[in-house]
């Protein structure tokens, strides 16, 4: 069961297998979110915001300046670091396209990584646009 509603970052991978996080779980579905399976603690991070999924296995979180890597659907994560030279920690808008390539927004600067989150480029400013809450690539 769900016990509280403050759920945060979902992703979904396909129409049945998806993935939301909510005070420290992860959760996942494979039949479309008809049922929920608890994954776990991620760590005791409980600060997520922002999640993004590549496939089945493959996904990432940010929390308090730091990426993690799942590589097994969620069950351990990995501390990847910050992997950039950002004292704010005020990322938003978290996607990967695949299991190296992915990027954020932070305070109107969009990075990238070509590494999985082992190193992060500033990709410049994003044209004075500084209150953006979520992005999304699909390839």
């Amino acid at each position: 069961n769900i016990i509280d509603s403050d759920i945060k970052g979902i992703s979904f991978v396909s129409d049945l297998t998806g993935f939301f996080q909510e005070e420290g779980h992860f959760w996942m579905t494979a039949d479309g979110g008809d049922t929920w399976m608890d994954k776990g603690n991620n760590g005791h991070v409980t600060d997520v915001d922002q999640i993004s999924f590549v496939d089945e296995l493959t996904g990432y979180f940010q929390a308090d300046g730091d990426f993690y890597k799942t590589t097994d659907g969620g069950d351990t994560w990995i501390n990847k670091g910050s992997g950039h030279n950002i004292i704010d920690s005020d990322i938003k808008g978290i996607s990967f396209v695949s299991d190296v390539t992915g990027f954020f927004q932070e305070e109107g600067h969009f990075w990238i990584t070509t590494d999985g989150g082992d190193t992060w480029t500033d990709k410049g400013n994003n044209g004075h646009v500084t209150d953006v809450d979520q992005i999304s690539f699909v390839n």
